[in-house]
């Protein structure tokens, strides 16, 4: 998704974190200070979002890679003969206030040694692969390759090939892991709420935002890759288990949800189109017709109207 400009804004979504109640404070304690559940998932979630503003931050990265991938033989290298050589690559964002962020975030509880370990690797790769990005893209913005014939461009594409990969495979590795780390804040995010306050309006909101989350995780990052269908019918049947059980509460409590409940009912039959086209494409993202671009744009401004508080949980 990210090539159509899709994965910006799902990344942001996807990765993006409310609150949970309790003095925010308390997000910065030390691991002794750290007793209570409250306390303990709001640690959590500072923690969560250093790493999101990061990775959010860098998706610039994956642009200019892409950009570069649109022209050039990857393989060969350029030759100065390309057909759309003039697109060059994007200039990478300044990332060194979210990076320090992120630094400090794996350093503090509560400890994610998978995630800080993965969040550090990432931090490595990034600062590895973005000068020579930058570089490159000042190189073919000024044509310089008409000056030296190219000699520059060999030399900063022998560099690129390894830099993407580990970029690419430490953020992967990184989004791996933090979405492991996440569904199990979730849950106990999940089972907090419940012992407050039952199974109430909160409790289903909450539930159906994390399970559309999850969802949304199965769609490929990156434009290219196949979906897989198992994986993508699990979340989806559970999905659709929360709507069902919202459905139940809503008829129970009439008014209940009233302003929340129509997107995510929206979301389950468009995302029931949507394996209705994966099934015809064998998982291609590449062969669907464009109404994957609404389903994001849907997720993402419930996942914003969400963490901005304002539903009503009545």
């Amino acid at each position: 998704m990210k090539v159509h400009q899709t994965g910006a804004a799902f990344l942001l979504a996807a990765l993006s974190l409310a609150t949970v109640s309790g003095p925010s404070a308390l997000a910065q304690t030390t691991a002794a200070a750290i007793t209570d559940p409250s306390a303990l998932l709001n640690a959590a979630t500072s923690k969560f979002n250093a790493y999101v503003g990061l990775m959010n931050r860098t998706l610039r990265v994956e642009d200019s890679i892409n950009r570069y991938r649109s022209w050039v033989n990857m393989k060969t290298g350029p030759t100065g003969k390309e057909r759309y050589i003039d697109y060059g690559l994007y200039e990478v964002y300044d990332v060194s206030r979210e990076t320090a962020a992120a630094e400090a975030a794996a350093g503090r509880e509560p400890a994610m040694s998978e995630l800080d370990a993965a969040v550090k690797a990432f931090i490595a790769a990034n600062n590895t692969i973005s000068p020579l990005l930058n570089q490159a893209a000042g190189y073919y913005q000024r044509k310089d390759y008409l000056a030296d014939k190219m000699a520059q461009g060999r030399e900063l594409h022998a560099k690129l090939l390894p830099a993407i990969d580990a970029y690419e495979a430490a953020r992967a590795r990184l989004e791996v892991t933090f979405r492991i780390e996440k569904d199990k804040a979730d849950q106990q995010r999940l089972d907090a709420i419940e012992k407050q306050e039952g199974r109430q309006a909160k409790w289903q909101r909450t539930n159906v935002m994390w399970k559309i989350r999850r969802v949304m995780d199965v769609l490929p990052s990156n434009g290219r890759q196949a979906v897989d269908l198992s994986v993508f019918d699990a979340a989806l049947n559970d999905y659709a288990g929360a709507i069902k059980d919202m459905v139940a509460f809503i008829g129970s409590n009439p008014g209940a949800l009233s302003s929340f409940s129509s997107t995510p009912n929206q979301l389950l039959g468009d995302l029931r189109g949507l394996r209705e086209q994966l099934a015809r494409t064998k998982g291609d993202p590449r062969r669907m017709s464009n109404g994957l671009q609404s389903i994001v744009n849907q997720y993402n401004m419930l996942v914003q109207m969400s963490n901005s508080g304002i539903y009503d949980d009545r």
